[in-house]
């Protein structure tokens, strides 16, 4: 059976719109009597769909890693939504009002218990009101000696503010500080190229690691001749990694290689194309080397509307069509 090879490398969890593309493109594939292959990152912890073969292969993703706070650990999870619902049992509990009530003593009091029961919760609820009033007030007298040290403290704050009030002298201070923020430049780009390198890999790394990794991918699959890859994530620098595999392995010439390109070169239409820059240039050259490395190879290229298909064809590279995003 021919396979389907879907390579996303930046699907890390089951979370976002990235795993259910490649869930409708799979299944569209098995349809059509393919087996389907989904290749993802390395911290991939999902296990696929009716048993498709799931490889975690890569290092790096085409999209940055999600920070910490927008990808909480389940057990994080848990322990806000425990403190979520034990805030809310206290706050509409009897003891939750009486907590309200120690601002407002009418509203409070004006309640009518019913029962024994009611009657003892409502005491208990009236002495935490007298108790946290007693300490609040105990709390504004200890202040006092504070705020007596502190008042000539903010009596000279406020002359100090009317000195520097006067338009001219606020204009004086902001050129000051700007003169000495680019000082500051100035040591930061000193110590620029090693704090990059500190921050992550080089592009060349990434280039170099994508075609590793997609190297030890087809080995593990055993891609052959009929097979169809699919990557619906792709970047010129990931382009340069294929070509390092394409050079060093034996890779079957009758595998077709199919590309998605989602990003746009420029904002807006054709009709707003900028003049020629240095990173579109740089995608045009790469295109360029691409097309002629790759020989007699089936490569088919794609973007997702008909717009960003206009922009890459305006190129002159390869021919590239749209391919809609599936949706149910």
């Amino acid at each position: 059976m021919r396979q389907f090879v879907l390579i996303d490398q930046s699907i890390r969890d089951l979370t976002g719109h990235h795993y259910e593309y490649a869930v409708h493109v799979l299944g569209a594939a098995e349809k059509a009597g393919y087996q389907p292959i989904l290749a993802t990152n390395r911290e991939f912890t999902g296990q696929g769909e009716n048993n498709w073969l799931v490889v975690r292969e890569y290092e790096f993703g085409f999209w940055a890693k999600p920070s910490k706070e927008q990808h909480r650990r389940p057990q994080a999870e848990w322990i806000r939504r425990i403190w979520f619902l034990g805030r809310c049992k206290l706050r509409y509990s009897e003891l939750g009002l009486a907590w309200l009530g120690r601002t407002g003593w009418a509203n409070y009091l004006s309640r009518k218990p019913r029962g024994l029961a009611g009657f003892l919760k409502f005491a208990l609820g009236l002495l935490l009101i007298v108790a946290s009033k007693v300490l609040r007030l105990a709390g504004l007298f200890l202040m006092l000696p504070v705020w007596v040290v502190a008042l000539p403290l903010l009596a000279l704050g406020e002359l100090l503010r009317l000195l520097v009030r006067p338009a001219a002298f606020q204009r004086y201070v902001r050129a000051f500080v700007l003169e000495l923020r680019t000082y500051a430049e100035f040591a930061k780009a000193l110590t620029r190229p090693a704090a990059t390198a500190a921050q992550g890999p080089s592009r060349e790394g990434v280039e170099s690691a994508f075609g590793r990794d997609t190297g030890n991918l087809f080995r593990k699959v055993n891609l052959q001749a009929g097979d169809l890859v699919f990557l619906p994530t792709i970047s010129h620098d990931d382009l340069f990694g294929l070509l390092e595999l394409f050079d060093a392995s034996q890779i079957p010439a009758g595998v077709s290689w199919h590309f998605l390109f989602c990003r746009n070169l420029y904002p807006g239409t054709l009709e707003d194309s900028p003049e020629p820059n240095e990173e579109v240039a740089e995608i045009q050259t790469c295109l360029r080397i691409f097309q002629e490395k790759i020989g007699g190879r089936q490569v088919f290229f794609y973007t997702d509307s008909t717009e960003l298909t206009r922009q890459y064809d305006g190129l002159g590279t390869f021919s590239f069509h749209t391919l809609p995003i599936p949706h149910t």
